[in-house]
């Protein structure tokens, strides 16, 4: 298996709802439960409340700010759409109408190729 089919098995996997970070003393109201997340939890909503996939680190607040951030953006469904581009390109590069117009086409393979087999 290589390292994008890896990557994409991962995403499909993953839960998939809408991933966004929580907020500071925000209280939803789910019914007769009051949930209550922080800015640095990755979180989807469900029926009954939020479901935390990430928790942060309170100790290093501002770093865990900065990577739930990250996290929440990189949710399933933007890195199976990243592999997919990823594998249009490779297709594109490898293509003899297409391959005339790079110079480095060889270069670019081949480090495609090295990040494929988990080498780069």
């Amino acid at each position: 298996m290589s390292r994008l089919d890896e990557i994409m098995r991962l995403a499909e996997e993953a839960t998939h709802q809408h991933w966004r970070l929580g907020r500071m003393n925000h209280i939803r109201d789910y019914g007769s439960v009051r949930e209550s997340v922080g800015p640095t939890d990755v979180v989807v909503d469900t029926d009954i409340g939020p479901y935390v996939l990430v928790a942060g680190n309170n100790n290093f607040y501002e770093d865990a700010k900065r990577n739930c951030a990250f996290i929440a953006t990189m949710n399933p469904q933007t890195v199976k759409q990243m592999v997919e581009l990823i594998r249009m390109q490779h297709e594109c590069l490898i293509d003899e109408r297409y391959v005339s117009r790079y110079s480095h086409i060889e270069e670019a393979i081949a480090a495609f190729e090295k990040f494929e087999k988990g080498e780069g």
